[in-house]
């Protein structure tokens, strides 16, 4: 029995059927699901009997920050799912090992506040959870799962299964049709979520080191990031050196900040002021010119998408410039550029495309276009 207190305005105006100051509740769920509607209830004070000020920006929040992103998660995931195959192995990679750490300590809060009845506590970490999937974890999983190691791409793939179809059962109970929904796109084995038991938390899986050390790892991370953007640079500008003044971590938490702030070396020192970073920004001719062809990438990419081209479609690229630096960009990182965009083959002719732009790359100019392999 679930008991709510009064809902009022934002302003705290009561809702009233005599003054109809409520919004429609219909028109709130063809607008963002009853599931969202229904998690932001879940997650608010109201399920303590208190007063709620009932907010409309608050339920789409819920909407794009929880359904959409988590909609999108498995939309990623059943890309690849012919190709799934479940790997009952050691967690070799440290994302791997992190996500199902984050899950299983997702579990133990869960079901701890659902044993003292505090629908609030057990609510809310679903969401937080479901930002680290998709934010960190699939963000940074993506290529593995492109990429031709299959017993990697299998790794990823089998940890990314397992924890949407046990986060079905967690969700089960707060947001019913979306916990459907997602144990019938990844094969459950019930007739429906809703027949299982609930998920036990296994306490060896919530590895506290490995929790603690990407902790650290995304704070060096978020720190530096606040560096390029007062200085200006653009992530895809490759830098050579972050020094982080904190204790050493391990050769595979650095690879993720080497790969998240674009830098090519990491250097640990001793502090006795806390974590701080500092980062060299002088960019040479050698990472101007790599900065140019992660450009390129995404800007063929943006084609790619606009020409609603999946990742099963291999594309001609067509380009013309005269700038010196793009030519010496594209000719060093040719067999890079083909492989991040799935190009076949790459012509410098204007030429008709499906899609093509004109743009300004390091205030250099180019044209590319698209056009679809038969």
């Amino acid at each position: 029995v679930v008991v709510t207190g009064n809902i009022l305005k934002e302003k705290g105006e009561k809702l009233s059927k005599s003054k109809k100051n409520f919004p429609d509740p219909w028109e709130l769920i063809e607008k963002y699901g009853v599931d969202s509607l229904r998690y932001y209830l879940m997650a608010s004070s109201v399920m303590k009997a208190e007063d709620i000020f009932f907010s409309e920006k608050e339920v789409d929040e819920v909407y794009k920050k929880v359904m959409l992103i988590l909609s999108n998660v498995l939309s990623f995931y059943k890309m690849f799912d012919d190709r799934a195959v479940e790997s009952k192995g050691y967690q070799k990679n440290i994302l791997d090992k992190w996500i199902l750490a984050r899950f299983h300590e997702l579990i133990k809060k869960t079901t701890e506040s659902m044993d003292k009845y505090n629908v609030v506590l057990a609510t809310r970490p679903i969401g937080e959870f479901i930002q680290d999937l998709s934010v960190w974890y699939l963000r940074r999983t993506r290529e593995r799962i492109k990429g031709d190691n299959k017993e990697d791409k299998n790794q990823a793939l089998s940890t990314l299964r397992y924890t949407l179809l046990e986060l079905s059962k967690i969700m089960a109970p707060f947001t019913p049709f979306m916990a459907e929904h997602l144990y019938q796109s990844v094969r459950g084995k019930k007739q429906s979520v809703h027949l299982e038991d609930w998920p036990k938390y296994n306490k060896n899986l919530i590895d506290i080191d490995v929790l603690t050390k990407m902790k650290l790892t995304r704070e060096i991370v978020s720190l530096a990031l606040e560096k390029r953007a007062v200085a200006g640079i653009a992530v895809r500008q490759p830098l050579n050196l972050l020094t982080v003044y904190a204790l050493k971590l391990p050769n595979d938490f650095v690879s993720l900040i080497k790969d998240e702030v674009n830098i090519k070396k990491v250097e640990f020192k001793k502090s006795k002021e806390g974590l701080r970073v500092e980062l060299e920004t002088k960019i040479t001719e050698k990472l101007k010119k790599e900065g140019v062809y992660r450009e390129l990438v995404r800007q063929i990419n943006d084609l790619r998408k606009k020409a609603g081209l999946t990742i099963k479609d291999n594309i001609s690229l067509f380009y013309e410039t005269d700038s010196e630096l793009i030519l010496s960009a594209i000719k060093t990182f040719e067999k890079e550029l083909k492989k991040a965009t799935i190009t076949s083959r790459i012509k410098k002719e204007k030429t008709e495309t499906q899609e093509s732009k004109e743009l300004q790359i390091q205030d250099e100019k180019i044209w590319l276009g698209i056009k679809k392999e038969k």
